[in-house]
């Protein structure tokens, strides 16, 4: 028996001792995943609001062409990104 967040549990006596430890290993590995999924996230998001702020400031002082510029060049940077809810697996062509 162990214990997890206060709870006991009853270890399944067909499962071996290392397949509870293998098994949080890649729970570790899954999380340490995650939080750099949701860092990179977290840094898109910021350069989003950025480009966002940009367009608005260029389309308040009157330049449309250079707001429409500054839409473009943010979508292609959006199209050219590898998805972050499911990492793609791109190969470089050598």
């Amino acid at each position: 028996m162990f214990r997890a967040l206060g709870k006991s549990y009853q270890r399944n006596s067909d499962v071996p001792a290392y397949g509870l430890s293998m098994r949080r290993m890649k729970d570790d590995d899954d999380i340490a995943r995650l939080a750099h999924e949701l860092d990179e996230a977290e840094l898109f998001e910021q350069g989003l609001r950025s480009r966002i702020i940009a367009i608005r400031d260029a389309l308040a002082a009157g330049h449309a062409a250079q707001a429409l510029s500054l839409c473009n060049q943010t979508l292609n940077e959006i199209d050219n990104q590898a998805d972050v809810v499911a990492p793609s697996r791109r190969t470089v062509a050598g």
